[in-house]
């Protein structure tokens, strides 16, 4: 998909509750939501898919300038943002209760995996506006992150 998933469902939410963000960065999604929102013939990416595509662009510590929006809703420096992939990400911020709610908008961008880890834990892949990289992390499964879907 060419931009974030934007399907309302239950464990799904919008930054800060405003509807124009909706059409801006689509809907933010906990992990157990976000297994089972891509439409029909689609699905949430795996650690491994990822990979791929950041392998397909360049390294780790380049992939997610290539990622990146040149837009200006990236906060400044938007390090190594050119786009050049057509991924067209936008900084969606998250959501986090450890961080007292809606965060980072501007600043982050956090892609769920189909990977579950230890405790609450699942995957995550991170665009940062002061990196130009793209790696892997893991957040609370009660977090609220981006999806992008992949055709089966």
């Amino acid at each position: 998909m060419a931009e974030n998933l934007a399907f309302h469902k239950i464990g799904a939410a919008y930054y800060k509750n405003e509807e124009s963000n909706i059409s801006i960065y689509g809907y933010l999604y906990d992990w157990e939501t976000a297994k089972i929102v891509c439409p029909e013939g689609w699905h949430l990416p795996s650690d491994a898919e990822w990979v791929e595509l950041r392998k397909n662009i360049g390294d780790k510590y380049i992939a997610g300038g290539k990622l990146k929006s040149t837009s200006n809703l990236w906060k400044s420096p938007n390090k190594g943002a050119n786009n050049s992939s057509g991924f067209n990400a936008l900084p969606a911020g998250s959501y986090n209760n450890d961080y007292g709610g809606f965060c980072f908008l501007g600043n982050i961008t956090n892609f769920w995996t189909t990977s579950a880890f230890e405790g609450e834990n699942a995957g995550i892949f991170i665009l940062d506006f002061d990196r130009e990289s793209f790696e892997e992390n893991i957040d609370l499964r009660s977090c609220m992150n981006s999806v992008r879907c992949i055709k089966d």
